[in-house]
């Protein structure tokens, strides 16, 4: 018994020595699984958000040499550090990724402007550690010192605030509002910068007119039915609708019944009476109103609304021929004679102001 004990043990050592081995060098060379884990996710390991900025005169000198955010704030009386946006890609060429950290330094000053995405940070990983490759102020590449210096131009243009971010593969790209003064812009010029030699540097720069951005659309209810007309007993009236989100207020004397048909629906009708059951086959339908409003989502063409007096065909009779002859009080006479005074108007939910213009 003992002999096949140590038979089984032979066996099992040489069947997974191999894996045993390859084990133990794993542990060897990395006795810290977490390190090993927060290496192989690379740079996106790095919780920007909750992260310690280096800073300096002239920008956000309220803060000391440091600045610690938690969840991408920092402020005190004096001024405010945001982490607005962190983007990722291969900014250096280096075949890794590298994070660039889009923050803003505000002075605590009200309607003080132009502090937006000032500053920007580059980002690599060395040693499972996030390690600095570049920042820059306003635009400019900055070393923490002083101010970021201005490219000497040829023109007479001036960058002032920074309208947007963004990167592609091995660059940064600036756009700039840019001007002869600050109120008075003309161009946006944006400046493309990248990894040369250990450091980014100015490669590239286009410009396009300046126009201002409009404030965005707004939208509301815009009228384009209003009628009031007349309909005696059994009379009906229809509308053309078009498509899209619409309202319908009614405004009636006597008893109305109003839906909505399809252009199917509205050829048949053109042959026949309009009775009040062909109602029910209708979209949107109110019976048996004075006032009222409804809404209702149109989504195929050549709708059509129809609106028709609730009197039928007895009451018409009736006023008919009390035309003849005279009945007794007039009651019926009298409804079935008065025409039925009916308004509609209709709405479509629309852009109604800063609409941006059709295409021609």
């Amino acid at each position: 018994m003992k002999m096949n004990e140590n038979c089984l043990l032979h066996g099992f050592q040489k069947l997974y020595r191999p894996a045993l081995l390859v084990l133990l060098f794993v542990l060897a060379a990395d006795s810290n699984p977490v390190a090993a884990f927060t290496q192989a996710r690379g740079i996106r390991s790095i919780n920007f958000r909750e992260f310690s900025y280096r800073v300096g005169p002239p920008y956000c000198e309220e803060f000391g040499p440091t600045v610690k955010v938690h969840q991408g704030k920092f402020a005190n009386k004096e001024a405010t550090f945001e982490v607005s946006r962190v983007l990722y890609g291969n900014l250096t060429g280096a075949g890794q990724e590298e994070a660039l950290v889009v923050a803003s330094c505000t002075p605590q000053v009200v309607a003080h402007p132009g502090f937006e995405n000032n500053l920007v940070y580059v980002y690599g990983i060395k040693n499972d550690r996030a390690a600095l490759l570049g920042t820059f102020a306003f635009g400019q590449p900055w070393d923490f010192k002083e101010r970021a210096p201005e490219l000497t131009r040829g023109d007479q243009l001036m960058l002032f605030d920074i309208t947007g971010v963004s990167i592609a593969a091995g660059s940064i790209s600036f756009e700039h509002m840019a001007g002869e003064a600050r109120c008075c812009p003309t161009f946006y010029v944006t400046q493309t910068f990248r990894w040369n030699n250990g450091r980014f540097v100015l490669a590239a720069e286009h410009r396009r007119p300046w126009k201002e951005k409009s404030d965005p659309p707004k939208f509301g209810w815009k009228k384009i039915v209003g009628e009031t007309f007349t309909l005696n007993a059994t009379e009906h009236k229809y509308f053309r609708l078009p498509k899209g989100r619409l309202r319908f207020d009614f405004n009636a004397e006597d008893a109305v019944y109003t839906g909505v048909a399809t252009a199917e629906q509205y050829a048949q009708l053109q042959r026949k009476y309009l009775t009040l059951v062909d109602f029910k086959s209708f979209h949107c339908v109110k019976t048996s109103i004075n006032e009222a409003t409804t809404q209702c989502n149109i989504q195929v063409p050549n709708a059509v609304l129809a609106v028709r007096d609730q009197r039928g065909p007895i009451t018409r009779l009736a006023g008919a021929y009390s035309t003849v002859k005279p009945l007794g009080n007039g009651a019926i006479a009298d409804r079935a004679t008065t025409p039925n005074k009916v308004a509609v108007t209709v709405y479509i939910w629309t852009c109604i102001e800063n609409c941006p213009a059709a295409n021609p």
